[in-house]
């Protein structure tokens, strides 16, 4: 029963009660969004509380994905744009797109998308980011969706009281304190997904319009098994 199961496309098979501890695990191996019958994968990556880091995660997941080969588009408001040097977003974009029929929108999306300087394959495409539903079709292999505040499968939060807003999606916390990992660990009820320290490089990076180009090795390599799992 079980090799049918898991045959037929189940993630994992959790008997009850004796392995009921894995159900904890459950939501980190159920992240990304599945791929629609004839496009890309779909991460949505949503914050758990304002100047989480959400749109700093959202750039360097898709910073990863381009490094590794892959044509990656990342789609997210100003506050994004702001990041990777991008500046304001101008003319049609996300929420545009989202009103259109697949076939016209991944032409428009193919129109649109702008390259990230400094990274080779990374596009962005501007305007909400939580427009984003359905990518059939789109040009790329990779689409990482910054949804600030909407519903997502990832969520960043920072080590603090917000943590207790989470829901079960994995869980990337950054910062230092007040909670240590502990701390986080007992008021998530699970290990978070990823830790990131805080760290005045990441924070010139953003300040200068360089990320995820410049981002720093160390807090890059932190991420790296994450997206390897989220972005597969």
């Amino acid at each position: 029963m079980v090799r049918d199961l898991l045959l037929a496309g189940a993630v994992d098979v959790v008997a009850w009660p004796e392995d009921r501890r894995r159900l904890l695990q459950a939501p980190r191996r159920v992240v990304a969004a599945p791929p629609t019958a004839h496009g890309p994968r779909l991460l949505r990556v949503g914050g758990a509380a304002g100047g989480a880091g959400t749109s700093t995660v959202a750039l360097a997941l898709a910073g990863l994905a381009a490094w590794s080969g892959r044509r990656a588009l990342v789609v997210g408001d100003d506050d994004l744009g702001v990041l990777c040097g991008a500046g304001t977003w101008h003319g049609p974009g996300a929420v545009e797109i989202a009103a259109l029929g697949p076939e016209d929108a991944a032409g428009e999306v193919d129109a649109l998308a702008r390259p990230v300087a400094g990274v080779p394959g990374l596009r962005r495409l501007g305007g909400d980011g939580s427009a984003v539903a359905d990518v059939a079709g789109w040009p790329a292999d990779i689409v990482v969706a910054d949804r600030g505040a909407a519903a997502a499968d990832l969520l960043v939060a920072r080590a603090d009281a917000c943590l207790r807003r989470v829901g079960p999606a994995p869980v990337v916390v950054v910062g230092d304190g007040p909670l240590d990992r502990g701390g986080v660990r007992r008021t998530l009820g699970r290990d978070p997904a990823c830790m990131l320290p805080w760290s005045a490089r990441v924070a010139r990076a953003g300040l200068r319009g360089r990320v995820p180009s410049a981002l720093p090795g160390a807090w890059l390599r932190r991420l790296r098994p994450l997206a390897e799992r989220v972005l597969r």
